[in-house]
């Protein structure tokens, strides 16, 4: 019976585990020529993880979810990282036609300094993150030339006038715009963000990349020097986060698929040195980006406009009104803030429900530590 569900597991593009317990991504070492594909030779016989992915419902627009689980493996060259990743996606979306319409895409996320522990969701303004995003459509110009309008609608007329082939007349290319880049040479785009609301596009686009489409899944390769931002050193450690968008379900932006943190072991990074279960907690407490609002030590919570309790409250003395029954309630089924004014907009930012990514011992190890952060005498009756 437990052989048949862990082949219905990968049946079903999904995980052994339905949590997001710590998923460590151990790197593979290879002497050879790793070719820019996701069919290489060189993958045949790499062991990947299965990174449980969910709707990305924290901050607006939030949505998505529809890609439960992406798989990742990982290649590490004499001067090259190579990470593929591959997830079920039935219907192809490689064209952005109409307005309303959305490509396929994927993005590896990192540390921008290796050690640092910045949100999974966009960084923050102490530590920056890193984001390698691939599409479909991107993919799409550079295989067949830029898919211009007039390629897809030959009947379109428009009217001319003197300056027609001037960049500078079309906006989007004029001002720099890396998807109005008539002249791809990656399908991928190298970024960066300091929080929500401030991703830019790198003056560097060291990352290349090839993605395919086969029977019913995705599989795309990204390929970057060792060397750069973030560097990959051998017998490190680091953390990566993935995001996927289903452009079939119109998903963009924020509205997609995302996974919290999870660890990327380089080539002889040996073995993890053993916690205690507060030390883990604070692991967990990082690794689900609970700081995004509660603070990087639980002690000071972010704005959250027309919200009865704003700014978001702090986490340090939690012990002092909750349970640990009632906070891993909380923790698991989320919450939503309620309105100061009624007919007022919606706070922008709610607790999200962990159930779905977050196991027992990890709901466990995080109250163990959100309680550690209040000592015993300051909850004394005096």
């Amino acid at each position: 019976m437990k052989s048949f569900n862990v082949i219905l597991a990968l049946l079903l593009g999904i995980s052994g585990s339905a949590t997001a317990k710590d998923v460590e991504l151990a790197v593979v070492q290879k002497k050879a020529v790793v070719k820019l594909s996701p069919f290489d030779k060189a993958w045949k016989n790499v062991t990947g993880v299965w990174v449980p992915l969910m709707a990305q419902t924290i901050a607006p627009p939030g949505g998505g979810g529809e890609t439960k689980s992406a798989r990742v493996k990982a290649i590490q060259t004499d001067h090259e990282l190579l990470i593929r990743v591959d997830w079920a996606d039935k219907e192809v979306n490689d064209y952005p036609s109409k307005s309303e319409n959305f490509p396929d895409a994927v993005a590896l996320q990192f540390p921008a300094e290796p050690s640092a522990w910045p949100s999974p969701f966009m960084g923050d303004r102490e530590n920056a993150v890193v984001i390698w995003r691939w599409s479909a459509s991107a993919q799409k110009d550079l295989e067949k030339g830029y898919q211009s309008s007039s390629l897809h609608r030959p009947r379109m007329t428009s009217d001319l006038y003197a300056y027609a082939g001037d960049a500078t007349f079309r906006t989007g290319e004029g001002a720099g715009n890396i998807i109005s880049n008539r002249r791809r040479v990656s399908p991928v785009e190298n970024l960066a963000a300091r929080g929500f609301g401030t991703l830019s596009v790198q003056d560097e686009q060291p990352v290349a990349g090839k993605g395919i489409h086969y029977k019913g899944r995705w599989y795309v390769v990204f390929r970057r020097e060792l060397m750069g931002t973030p560097s990959f050193w051998q017998g490190s450690r680091t953390r990566f986060a993935v995001g996927v968008w289903d452009g079939n379900k119109r998903e963009r932006n924020g509205v997609k698929s995302v996974s919290i943190w999870h660890t990327l072991a380089l080539a002889e990074a040996g073995k993890r040195s053993k916690e205690t279960k507060i030390e883990r907690g604070h692991r967990v407490y990082r690794r689900f980006g609970c700081g995004t609002c509660h603070g990087i030590d639980a002690n000071k919570g972010i704005a959250n406009g027309n919200a009865q309790t704003n700014p978001i409250p702090a986490l340090d003395r939690v012990k002092e009104g909750f349970s640990k029954e009632e906070l891993l309630q909380v923790i698991y089924n989320g919450r939503e803030p309620v309105r100061k004014d009624p007919n007022g907009a919606p706070p922008p930012f709610k607790m999200n429900a962990w159930k779905t990514v977050m196991d027992k011992s990890e709901g466990d190890a995080l109250a163990a530590y959100l309680f550690s952060l209040m000592k015993e005498e300051e909850g004394s009756e005096w």
